[in-house]
């Protein structure tokens, strides 16, 4: 286990929730899940979730963490969403992570910033305005690695589903999953800052 990132992984989504989401309830509920799912992990031997008759599993520090976080924070703002435009971000997310996958297969597993900063830039142009849009960019950001980039990656190219169990978020701390909901959590708060910092500069002139 990676504690640094771990606990910078932690630090990302409580700054977020304050700055991005503008929420303290947010803030406490997520931090009590990734609390929960560690503690899990202290008291189990059983270090992933099983899905699709044992053929696809979650780790729980890899994927189970950053998708509870995320899914916490999109269900704020369920009521709201689009959802023609949220199943479009999904989509955007799962074209760009196959993309991705398929140009740097032989160097890495997915170049996250290939595959984070296109997809930030795209999807903050289209939908960069709306009031659910921060509350879903970590989830969709995230369902594009997990379905662009490993499940389909997985069935389509390396044959894995055949020969074994696809574990998804298996590399821990290191993984895609994992690291580009850092990425996409910083961005967007430096994009938030960037922009605030410049409509008061323009008030002040």
């Amino acid at each position: 286990m990676n504690t640094k990132i771990h606990i910078l992984f932690i630090a990302t989504v409580i700054a977020y929730s304050f700055a991005a989401l503008k929420n303290v309830l947010i803030a406490i509920v997520v931090l009590a899940a990734v609390l929960s799912i560690d503690l899990l992990r202290l008291k189990t031997s059983k270090k992933v979730v099983e899905l699709i008759s044992k053929k696809v599993a979650l780790d729980l520090r890899g994927a189970v963490t950053p998708l509870a976080t995320s899914a916490l924070m999109a269900l704020w703002s369920f009521q709201n969403v689009d959802y023609l435009s949220l199943f479009f971000l999904i989509s955007l997310a799962i074209a760009l992570s196959s993309l991705n996958t398929i140009v740097t297969s032989k160097f890495f597993a997915i170049n996250i910033l290939g595959y984070v900063m296109p997809y930030f830039i795209l999807a903050t142009i289209l939908y960069g305005d709306a009031e659910f849009y921060p509350y879903i960019l970590p989830l969709s950001t995230q369902l594009g690695v997990i379905i662009g980039s490993d499940i389909l990656h997985g069935i389509y190219f390396t044959n894995e589903m055949k020969s074994k169990m696809l574990i998804v978020g298996g590399a821990g701390e290191y993984d895609a999953i994992y690291v580009s909901t850092i990425a996409i959590e910083w961005l967007e708060m430096f994009y938030k800052s960037l922009t605030t910092l410049i409509c008061l500069t323009k008030s002040v002139y």
